[in-house]
């Protein structure tokens, strides 16, 4: 027969360990994978079938000795991921090939990072090429709810000894509530944000070092919202990434400005003109770093229109500056400084 089925299987303090040492060309399980793989290919694919599959105090590590950096502590390392704490109930497992098919009806986790899962449910897809993860959702204990097609493309497992520059997202994030806190995990330098936004994008795809994320919509409120895209060039290395931006609509109030915590625990302080502005609306493009930046920017107000060229921001630990040239047409500069003998220019 060319067919295996399995009703039941529990396994408790289960450990993978999944890891590329320096002196070895390829990741450890390789030769498993070698040693199961038919030396000629079968007429006949065998199947195997598992119906149920429930995992208690699970732990999983990759490990990845020539980029770890065992210094790291507090964000997510992609060369030395662990894993533990896992939970999981498991059914409709399915084997064919070298094709994993399986629904994950239960999972939680914890990375040790701190990044925690409460509950995630998904569809999961694995094979010697992709590993995709449909119809996903996920929450975690600081309220983000995440739901998501999440997808990595890749030529062989042996790919994930340089996850950074072989492995190549295919996702896409569905309308979902994300947690500052717990984005901090894996781009540390906003430690302090805390804000809760709602977020989708419609494809996330290329390698995490060549990120492109597109038809963003990111929301605070119905008044406060971003929509664009951006390139990001560097990743990981948040500090030395470039960023090349798309603000199709930006539209935000200034109070709210003002209200976001940024890093450092710091926050943006407006001139007190800027104050008198009830909302604002922005169009144009950025490209930079987070904290040195260029932008050319198209801008409406509640009193009068403008456009920006040549805005520099800078911001470090101890101030923020931005400058550039300013042009600006039918502006209300009686209630913009608040003297009612003066109209509009």
């Amino acid at each position: 027969s060319h067919q295996l089925s399995i009703p039941n299987i529990y396994a408790e303090d289960a450990e993978v360990l999944i890891a590329k040492y320096i002196e070895e060309e390829n990741i450890n399980i390789q030769f498993f994978v070698d040693y199961v793989k038919p030396k000629k290919k079968p007429k006949r694919s065998i199947r195997i079938s598992l119906q149920n599959l429930h995992l208690k105090q699970g732990k999983f590590t990759f490990y990845n000795e020539e980029d770890a950096d065992t210094n790291v502590d507090g964000h997510w390392n992609y060369s030395n991921i662990v894993i533990d704490s896992i939970y999981t109930k498991m059914d409709e497992l399915l084997i064919i090939g070298d094709s994993l098919n399986f629904k994950i009806r239960e999972l939680s986790c914890k990375e040790r990072s701190g990044f925690t899962i409460n509950t995630l449910k998904g569809h999961l897809r694995i094979s010697s090429t992709g590993l995709y993860c449909l119809n996903t959702t996920f929450t975690t204990p600081n309220q983000s709810d995440i739901k998501v097609d999440f997808g990595f493309k890749y030529n062989t497992y042996s790919d994930f000894s340089d996850f950074n520059h072989k492995i190549i997202f295919d996702s896409k994030l569905h309308p979902s509530t994300l947690s500052l806190l717990d984005l901090v995990y894996f781009v540390p330098v906003f430690k302090g944000m805390d804000e809760i936004v709602n977020v989708e994008s419609k494809q996330v795809s290329g390698s995490l070092f060549e990120l492109n994320v597109e038809n963003i919509l990111l929301t605070v409120d119905k008044n406060n919202y971003l929509s664009g895209g951006v390139k990001l060039l560097g990743l990981p290395y948040i500090e030395s990434t470039i960023i090349a931006a798309k603000i199709n609509h930006l539209q935000v109030e200034p109070s709210v400005i003002e209200k976001i915590n940024l890093p450092n625990e710091k926050n943006i302080l407006l001139p007190k003109i800027a104050k008198n502005i009830k909302w604002l609306e922005v169009e144009g493009d950025y490209t930079g770093y987070y904290y040195d930046f260029n932008a050319k920017l198209n801008f409406k107000t509640s009193l009068g229109n403008g456009s920006i060229k040549n805005f520099e921001f800078e911001y470090d630990t101890n101030q923020i500056i931005y400058s550039g040239d300013f042009e600006v047409e039918n502006v209300e500069l009686g209630q913009l400084v608040d003297y009612e003998d003066v109209g509009k220019i």
